[in-house]
């Protein structure tokens, strides 16, 4: 099938989004984690893996950007450096990624994991984001040590991603704001918050952000209209802060706080057979999107098995077929949420991954 929608669906110019979840294992054990992740028999991602993805977007001209998450912690990949270089070399790459959980000072792998990436030639391009929550107790000492981190190697900038619900919500806000008040006086500098809209302060510092990151914060701080600044008499620094709703999933289940059912499917807003993004799980196997996986009748492929031009023409054909059958269907389901999700999967276990083509 899929030689077959290659060669009918072959464009000349193709840019590869993937997310990629490096490691199942994660010790840390929050109480939202929507995958239940652990140390129990762990499945890691590869350099072989990765090796095989670039040489064939080498092989193709694919354009690539690499986004490195959980699932597991990615900083406890065993192979984590060396997948990180394997994609951070590569020429055709257009923007580089990690979320991690970061370290607490006792995690001396982690620690040194990231550290020796963020001294890569390629981190130039590496973006940066650091989870954040009121779930487990040792995030402020994380989210302080990442800062501190990432300062003292004379970046500008990082993303703080904050998992919250409507009930802890601005307690969670307030517990980011206090870490970076005590970091600021460690520093000896002053920490504040700058709304997204505010383009009137004049200040030199702010400017010298506002010109490096602006674009950026337009477009991930949508829930999070505000930033946050750390200044001393010689540097500034952004820390720029997301927010997105808890999911009752996995261990998060548990959890009694209100969460927010919703859903954002790549495959239901992408329309241009150029922009193709791929879920790929530390096994290997690639997903049309992060909720579809595990269930293996969702699988668009796995690497070493299928060849990445065969996964990518599959899902475009996805791409172009599950919104025109989700609205065909008579089944109704209410847009946007894990309803929608439940009807995809009806319709792949009905018609297959290629929806009947």
């Amino acid at each position: 099938m899929g030689v077959k929608l290659a060669k009918k669906h072959r464009i000349k110019k193709q840019h590869v989004g993937i997310m990629l979840v490096p490691t199942s294992q994660c010790d840390t054990g929050c109480s939202h984690c929507i995958d239940d992740s652990g140390c129990k028999n762990p499945i890691h991602f590869t350099e072989k893996f990765a090796k095989l993805i670039v040489s064939q977007a080498r092989k193709e001209k694919f354009e690539l950007s690499v986004l490195l998450t959980g699932g597991g912690e990615p900083l406890m990949t065993p192979e984590f450096l060396k997948i990180a270089d394997v994609f951070g070399n590569y020429k055709k790459l257009l923007t580089f990624g990690i979320i991690t959980s970061g370290f607490t000072e006792n995690e001396f792998q982690r620690k040194s994991q990231l550290e020796t990436l963020l001294k890569r030639p390629y981190a130039e391009k590496l973006i940066v984001e650091q989870s954040f929550n009121l779930y487990h107790q040792t995030f402020p000492e994380r989210l302080a040590n990442m800062t501190q981190l990432m300062m003292r190697l004379g970046k500008t900038d990082f993303y703080v991603r904050m998992c919250t619900s409507a009930t802890n919500f601005y307690q969670t806000h307030r517990k980011l704001e206090e870490v970076l008040q005590e970091i600021a006086k460690k520093i000896k500098g002053r920490a504040f918050q700058l709304p997204i809209e505010d383009t009137s302060l004049e200040d030199e510092p702010l400017d010298f952000i506002r010109e490096n990151v602006s674009e950026r914060l337009t477009v991930e701080a949508f829930f999070s209209p505000q930033w946050h600044i750390l200044q001393t008499k010689k540097e500034v620094f952004a820390i720029i802060a997301n927010s997105f709703f808890l999911t009752r999933e996995g261990r998060a289940s548990k959890l009694k706080e209100d969460s927010l059912d919703y859903c954002v499917c790549d495959s239901l807003k992408t329309f241009s057979d150029y922009d193709v993004s791929l879920f790929i799980a530390p096994d290997g196997t690639v997903y049309p999107e992060c909720p579809c996986f595990p269930d293996k009748r969702m699988q668009l492929g796995k690497i070493g098995e299928d060849s990445l031009v065969e996964i990518v023409r599959r899902k475009q054909i996805f791409n172009q077929r599950i919104f025109q059958e989700i609205l065909a269907d008579r089944r109704m389901s209410q847009w946007a949420t894990r309803e929608t999700c439940k009807l995809c999967r009806q319709l792949v276990a009905e018609k297959g991954i290629s929806l009947g083509l």
